[in-house]
């Protein structure tokens, strides 16, 4: 696991694409982003609240299960230290996929605030 950067940005644009999901423009990625390479990446967005947003999860799905499950519990990880060095008190995440929502709930002492459209609009 290290910091994502940059050169990062075409492997993981084919993992938004090859899951059918809208790829993030880069210019809306925060500067704290983790990645194994390969594998797996996501970000922590910092708030002036006492909060942080673990977002935009994604593995690439040529990986094996195995590998998907040791990166994705490796990043959240990463992405819970870097927010506690940062001291935020709370990590929040929004979850697309089910199995990702009970993940954070079993694996990683997560609990659900319960059901939400996620709504943008651009200014």
């Amino acid at each position: 696991m290290r910091r994502f950067g940059p050169e990062d940005m075409e492997q993981v644009e084919g993992w938004y694409r090859a899951r059918g999901l809208a790829q993030p423009p880069p210019s809306t990625l925060s500067a704290c982003g983790f990645i194994e390479p390969g594998v797996a990446a996501g970000w922590l967005y910092r708030t002036d609240a006492d909060f942080a947003l673990a977002e935009g999860i994604v593995t690439n799905p040529a990986a094996t299960p195995g590998e998907r499950h040791a990166a994705l519990n490796a990043l959240m990880g990463a992405l819970v230290e870097q927010a506690r060095k940062c001291g935020f008190r709370v990590v929040l995440g929004v979850c697309r996929d089910p199995g990702i929502a009970s993940r954070a709930m079993d694996s990683h002492g997560c609990r659900s605030l319960g059901m939400a459209a996620l709504v943008a609009r651009e200014v």
